[in-house]
Formats: structure tokens, C-alpha cells, sequence
């Protein structure tokens, strides 16, 4: 009886020491795999949230010129994008300019969709289709303008070109387009190339 007592109380003691020794292994716990697991998932989570957060885009540009004989101009164009995966952007652009010199007036309206293409992270490819609308009247005190002093102005554009964008949630951007639809005798613009300065916010 007493050797079995001895015997049993070995055992006892082996199998506590046993599971000190495992409590007390470098190698990660059960808890702290876990705990890790978790700490993963809540980081996944969250950049998939953030992600989700930033991939609606508003921002545009707006522009102030001034030059010889009067000469004033103002353009504003809002912007509403949305990044469908990390490097292709779909969004519609709107705007209004008015411009003026001493001897006319012109109030034109654009809108069009547009698509942007980032090969890397600060540098894009677009292309943007605009349709403008709008009227240009003349001083009808001009001899060479009296029997026509208004018209209406109406032309498609297509625009591909690329730029630069900042890094952040605020992101700056400036780029040049080039209208392969341009016609120098029949477009309202005075050349087929445009220079663009802009911002973006993600919401």
C-alpha cells in the first residue's frame, strides 16, 4: 500500500510538472495565436473599411484668367469619381465658363463621364468625353457683327492625356488632354491642347 502511495504520488508529481513546463515554453500560446488572429482579422477589417471609406472621390477645378482688351475668364468644374478597383477610377465631370473681352461674352456648360488610369500610384492616363452647350454674343456696335450679334455654341470633345496626383486623402492634380476632335475652324477652342489643375477629396 505504501509503495503504491509512492508510486501514484510520482506520477502525481510527474504530470504537474509536466504542465508547468508547458505553460512555460517560448514558443506562442494557444491564447496568444488567438489573440494574434484577432488582432489580424480587426486589421483586415478595418483597411477594408478604409478602402470602402476612400473609394468615392469629389473634387474639381476652378480657374480665373485675365488678358488684353478686357479680357476675363472664370471656369469652375465639380467632380464625382469612384475607384472600382486600386487603379481604375469612373467618374462624370460638369462645369460652366464664362469668359469676356471688349467685344463679346460667352457662357458655356460641359458635363461628360471620364476614366482614369493609374499605372502607379501617382501618375494616370485619362480620357474624358465633354459635350458643350451654351451662347456667345457679340457687341452688336460692331460694323462687322451687326446683322448676327448671337450664337449658339454647341461641340463634342473628346480629350486623352495623363498627369501627376499627390499621395493622401486630399490628393492635388495637374495634367495636360489633347481633343482629338478638334477642328481649328469650327471648335470654340483656340487650340486642341488643355492644360488642368485639380483636387480630389476621398470620402
Amino acid at each position: 500500500m505504501k509503495k503504491a502511495s509512492t508510486l501514484i504520488l510520482i506520477l502525481l508529481s510527474f504530470n504537474s510538472f509536466g504542465q508547468v513546463n508547458s505553460s512555460n515554453l517560448k514558443y506562442p500560446s494557444q491564447n496568444e495565436v488567438q489573440k494574434y488572429k484577432n488582432s489580424e482579422d480587426k486589421t483586415s477589417e478595418q483597411n477594408k473599411n478604409q478602402s470602402t471609406f476612400n473609394n468615392w472621390r469629389i473634387g474639381g477645378g476652378l480657374g480665373i484668367g485675365f488678358g488684353n482688351n478686357g479680357y476675363f475668364n472664370l471656369q469652375i468644374s465639380p467632380s464625382v469619381g469612384y475607384m472600382v478597383s486600386n487603379n481604375l477610377e469612373l467618374g462624370g465631370i460638369a462645369g460652366y465658363s464664362y469668359a469676356k473681352n471688349d467685344w463679346y461674352k460667352q457662357n458655356i456648360f460641359n458635363i461628360g463621364p471620364y476614366i482614369n488610369y493609374f499605372p502607379i500610384e501617382n501618375l494616370f492616363l485619362r480620357a474624358n468625353y465633354m459635350y458643350y452647350t451654351g451662347k456667345q454674343k457679340y457687341d452688336n456696335n460692331l460694323p462687322f457683327y451687326n446683322s448676327v450679334d448671337e450664337f449658339n455654341l454647341d461641340e463634342s470633345a473628346l480629350w486623352l492625356g495623363g498627369g501627376y496626383q499627390s499621395s493622401g486623402n486630399v490628393r492635388f492634380q495637374a495634367g495636360i488632354l489633347y481633343n482629338v476632335l478638334y477642328k481649328e475652324d469650327e471648335s470654340i477652342f483656340s487650340s486642341g491642347f488643355q492644360p488642368f489643375v485639380g483636387v480630389a477629396i476621398g470620402l
